[in-house]
């Protein structure tokens, strides 16, 4: 938020260079500043952490202060031996009149949650209607289609498509399909790199200028013969620049006539915002559901270019792979955290023993969860086409939420179980609700103990 923005003047605050300063830079920040400098998703993020601090607060307080002592003083002390339970729901003993003031609590919960779920929406939407209201015009003039039938692949047909199915006349202003320039990319990644390193050289020969040393070379290993590194990249790069020059014009040659080069996906930008709203809205455009699949573009530095030239058989494969390595994670998860947890209690640290054991029984479980999301986003990045970079952060989110809610809400239910649990949930679900009454009551306590 500070500490490089107020360098560069984007910030009206600038935080003290103290140990403290960042307390009255927090006290000093401004929604609006934070959407400027930093943009509305980051300062979401912010503003995220503040929701669940105020919800927190409005819950955790009066159930630590207040429901935590009942269950103490008049829950019966169900808990026993378990001093930690008894400020808990495990404390309370079957039938006590405890559990109707558990109840008018849930409900309680309920709505302090969804009533602040509902202001803080609320209070985002004028942001957001600002932020779609500034959008770069391009951007907001622009639809990116998916699966694009083999008759409408080149810039002209896509371009005369839309044209026709959109009311009025000179709706679209121009369309891209995206092209296959794999040896072309090739060519000039290399080019690239031989200006890069010729670049260099020069630069390593003004320093031995400097030294009083010669030209720069390279080679000579091995009873090689050294060259000269600025005469190699000189010639290289005079190689390399008629090649590139010579496939790029080849390509936009083959773009010109359908299919070829011409790939699935594209761009079709239109002149107004108004066309590209409603081009968003269409179904139905084609025989086939499954064709033209038209959605927001992402912002363009987050465009993944390599999965927009991804074979369409190969995606469907990575795709299926992806979601059994998923489904597989959902498997081993216990498993795993088991398994550590095991070999953590089988190790003796002798004298740091007493301190081991204090962790060793959480070892695991505390592992999987640190490591699921870097699990999940792995398989995401290597086995779905995301066409940008947050739509991976998107998929994550998701899939994230239902890894947490079997493994960190219902573990107590699933037990170490996971594929017996799976079975009944499928099998028979009208079951879980009484699953869920049996263990859920006694595991409130959970994450104290």
């Amino acid at each position: 938020m500070y500490a490089h923005n107020s360098i560069l003047g984007l910030v009206a605050f600038m935080p003290d260079e103290t140990f403290w300063g960042w307390v009255p830079a927090s006290m000093e920040y401004k929604l609006e500043e934070a959407i400027e400098s930093i943009g509305l998703d980051n300062a979401m993020m912010i503003e995220y952490f503040n929701l669940m601090t105020k919800i927190f607060l409005t819950i955790g307080v009066p159930m630590f202060c207040i429901i935590g002592p009942m269950n103490c003083a008049f829950g019966g002390f169900a808990a026993g031996e378990d001093h930690l339970s008894y400020f808990s729901f495990g404390n309370v003993e079957f039938g006590s009149w405890l559990y109707w003031v558990h109840a008018f609590v849930t409900w309680g919960v309920v709505f302090v949650v969804t009533s602040n779920l509902y202001d803080g929406q609320r209070k985002f939407l004028p942001h957001r209607y600002a932020w779609l209201r500034k959008m770069a015009e391009k951007r907001a003039n622009t639809i990116m289609v998916d699966h694009i039938p083999e008759h409408l692949r080149s810039d002209a047909k896509l371009a005369e498509f839309f044209e026709k199915i959109i009311p009025g006349d000179k709706n679209v202003k121009s369309a891209y399909v995206t092209k296959d320039t794999t040896h072309l990319l090739h060519l000039s990644t290399q080019l690239k790199k031989d200006e890069a390193a010729l670049h260099q050289a020069k630069a390593q020969w003004v320093k031995n200028e400097e030294e009083g040393k010669g030209r720069p070379t390279m080679g000579g290993c091995c009873g090689g013969r050294e060259v000269d590194c600025i005469d190699h990249y000189t010639k290289e790069i005079q190689d390399l620049q008629p090649k590139v020059a010579e496939e790029r014009e080849k390509v936009q040659k083959q773009a010109e006539e359908v299919g070829g080069v011409n790939l699935s996906n594209g761009f079709v930008t239109f002149n107004d915002r108004m066309s590209a709203e409603v081009a968003l809205r269409l179904t139905g455009i084609t025989e086939d559901k499954s064709e033209l699949i038209l959605e927001n573009p992402p912002e363009p530095s987050d465009i993944q270019w390599a999965d927009f030239t991804q074979d369409q058989t190969a995606r469907q494969g990575r795709e299926i792979l992806g979601y059994a390595l998923t489904v597989g994670l959902y498997f081993a998860y216990m498993p795993i955290v088991v398994a550590v947890t095991n070999l953590a209690n089988i190790i003796d640290l002798g004298p740091l023993d007493i301190l081991w054991d204090s962790v060793a029984p959480t070892l695991g479980l505390q592992i999987m969860i640190a490591m699921l999301p870097t699990f999940l986003i792995t398989i995401y990045k290597f086995c779905f086409t995301l066409k940008a970079a947050a739509w991976a952060q998107h998929k994550l989110q998701a899939w994230y939420f239902w890894f947490q809610l079997f493994f960190v809400c219902l573990i107590a239910a699933i037990g170490t179980n996971v594929i017996g649990f799976t079975q009944v949930m499928f099998t028979d679900p009208f079951s879980l609700p009484g699953v869920l009454a049996d263990t859920l009551p006694s595991a409130t306590h959970y994450y104290m103990n």
